[in-house]
């Protein structure tokens, strides 16, 4: 279970990834219509790190970073839609089914929203295995934005520290 998350709750923090096409260009593409479609006047992003696929066997390589945000929205689940119509206009052709991963062009994860714990069918926040997942935790660790203060930086890096997934990255690009 998780404690309190130490984030203003009009603070959201997704995870971006992509193993297909032109990596970059895909995350570049999805900050662009994160910004776009919520009416943003300002993201930040992480840079960008090379990870080995998690969870399945793969010949591509995974880019993934973190984007945080300030947002007014107050539901998830309105978020949920847009971040998914986000990725279906990138390409993405479906969701995992059942834990079962395959390549994707673009994969949008809401990780945090706030300090909210929220549980329905289709979504779970604080992403549910996030504290699984270095590929996850350690772009966000790499976030540098003025709303997220030494508390929430201590908190990742604990949840890095006792991450089980250790594997390796590269950093690739500050985008």
């Amino acid at each position: 279970m998780f404690k309190e998350i130490p984030l203003p709750r009009n603070v959201v923090i997704l995870s971006v990834g992509s193993n297909l096409g032109n990596k970059l260009l895909n995350i570049e593409s999805a900050y662009h219509q994160i910004t776009e479609k919520l009416g943003l006047s300002k993201i930040y992003y992480s840079p960008v790190i090379e990870t080995t696929a998690w969870g399945y066997q793969s010949e591509n390589t995974f880019y993934n970073s973190a984007v945080a945000f300030e947002s007014d929205k107050t539901d998830p689940l309105e978020l949920l839609k847009v971040i998914q119509n986000i990725e279906k206009e990138i390409g993405r052709a479906k969701k995992s089914i059942d834990g079962v991963y395959t390549d994707r062009l673009i994969d949008l994860d809401i990780i945090f929203f706030g300090n909210t714990i929220f549980k329905s069918e289709t979504l779970e926040i604080p992403h549910p295995k996030m504290k699984e997942r270095s590929f996850v935790l350690v772009p966000i660790g790499l976030l540098d934005a003025p709303f997220l203060f030494e508390g929430f930086h201590s908190y990742i890096q604990e949840l890095i520290k006792n991450c089980s997934d250790k594997t390796p990255f590269k950093l690739i690009a500050e985008v």
